[in-house]
């Protein structure tokens, strides 16, 4: 009789188990809802992103072709026909060769040519760190054998 009344002790009753299962079912659900919810929410803020990245692409493609736009004419404008028809509106005319006159100016330093080296380090000519018999190419090396080869 102990062990019917201690399995009756700890045996629950059927609307407790029920109300288990329907604790553990919503438990589920909720789980899962949670999981759909930040799913749809990743989603969303990748297609957001995803939508702005197309539309700062559209953009730079619009300022490409602006900044190409802008070249042709500046091409146009500074063509050597449009730079002609210009000058001569502003009065310019082509020089004769005859009709050039050139002044010397007292105290005037004239332009110098300019130069890439700086002042105290160029020493002038420099032999080349190579020797010259590695400067040679092929065919003369084989020039030089068959000349030495004829010789001996």
């Amino acid at each position: 009789m102990t062990t019917q009344r201690l399995t009756q002790a700890y045996r629950q009753t059927p609307w407790r188990t029920q109300l288990q299962w329907i604790g553990l079912f919503l438990l589920v659900l909720i789980i899962l809802a949670t999981v759909a919810g930040v799913y749809l929410s990743v989603s969303a803020s990748a297609a957001a992103v995803g939508r702005e990245i197309q539309q700062l692409e559209y953009e730079r493609e619009m300022v490409a072709r602006e900044i190409a736009d802008k070249r042709t004419l500046l091409a146009q404008l500074t063509s050597t026909r449009q730079m002609a028809l210009r000058a001569t509106e502003l009065g310019y005319a082509p020089i004769q060769a005859g009709s050039v006159q050139y002044m010397v100016i007292p105290g005037s330093i004239p332009r110098q040519p300019a130069s890439l080296v700086t002042g105290s380090a160029y020493t002038g000519y420099q032999p080349s760190l190579v020797e010259p018999r590695f400067t040679q190419s092929l065919l003369e090396w084989i020039t030089d054998q068959f000349v030495t080869f004829s010789r001996d």
